[in-house]
């Protein structure tokens, strides 16, 4: 019996050390992906029934996985009384990168419906390591008639 507890105690210890070694932290990816959002910029107008072109750079350290692109009103959806304008558009789209590449150019291009609801407009791109590390990024954008005075 004495040997069998001798026995637990040393492989015990043998798993802690080997849990714990230093070696092991050097295999583990805890670095987030990077975004480059070049288009669409900052406060850039689009037209309704227009077309949101995109060029943005991902890039991470070991492999990229996967990205989403989200557009959505930035207002919070509130209305007084009665309102009858268009509804507020929201975009939501997933893509998987092949062949886990470090780096990665999304050059795309999204139709604007022409019946939504103009005003201002959350542009978003979450990205996905493959070790599961997240980033996101965020631009305001507006859609609507331009032909208006300030």
């Amino acid at each position: 019996m004495k040997k069998y507890i001798y026995q637990s105690i040393v492989l015990s210890i043998a798993i802690l050390f080997t849990a714990c070694s230093s070696d092991d932290d050097n295999g583990l990816d805890n670095e987030v992906p990077t975004i480059t959002i070049n288009v669409p910029q900052q406060e850039q107008h689009f037209d309704l029934g227009g077309k949101i072109m995109l060029n943005i750079e991902l890039e991470d350290n070991v492999s990229l996985a996967a990205y989403r692109l989200n557009i959505h009103q930035a207002s919070d959806g509130h209305t007084h009384g009665v309102v009858t304008m268009s509804e507020a558009w929201e975009y939501n789209e997933n893509f998987n990168l092949e062949n886990s590449p470090k780096n990665y150019l999304v050059e795309n291009e999204i139709s604007i419906p022409a019946d939504i609801a103009e005003g201002e407009y959350h542009f978003g791109i979450i990205v996905l390591d493959s070790s599961g590390n997240q980033s996101e990024a965020y631009v305001d954008i507006e859609i609507g008639d331009h032909n208006h005075e300030h």
